[in-house]
């Protein structure tokens, strides 16, 4: 059915997995960690007005602003280290490597923030 071997613009080797996987690495950390540093204050109820959770939410914030960044970075870096004809696709790689990963982290964060909300208030 899909035996066409389509390859990408970008290669058998696009962009490195490598710097985006540490990226997502840093997403799940910060999951963990505004789980554990929140937990106390949302069973007391006063969670949003913790200083902690506005440490959390710049985090968050710094760590989005993060990805796009990373993917340019990443392509330029790559991009400098390729001959002229081998550069087609890489900015797009670079994306949506990027993008996915900030999307999974992103979720991931939300996720254990819901759960801090379940857990903490026993909905």
């Amino acid at each position: 059915m899909f035996e066409d071997d389509v390859e990408s613009p970008a290669g058998s080797r696009g962009v490195s997995l490598v710097p985006f996987s540490l990226y997502l690495l840093a997403w799940v950390v910060l999951a963990v960690a505004s789980f554990v540093v929140l937990k106390d204050d949302a069973a007391a109820g006063s969670v949003l007005w913790s200083l902690d959770y506005g440490r959390v939410a710049a985090a968050g914030l710094v760590l989005a602003a993060l990805g796009p960044a990373l993917s340019v970075a990443v392509w330029v870096v790559t991009r400098a280290g390729r001959p002229p004809e081998r550069r087609a696709g890489l900015l797009a790689d670079a994306l949506l490597k990027g993008g996915g990963a900030a999307l999974v982290g992103t979720v991931l964060w939300l996720v254990s923030l819901f759960a801090l909300d379940v857990c903490c208030r026993g909905a």
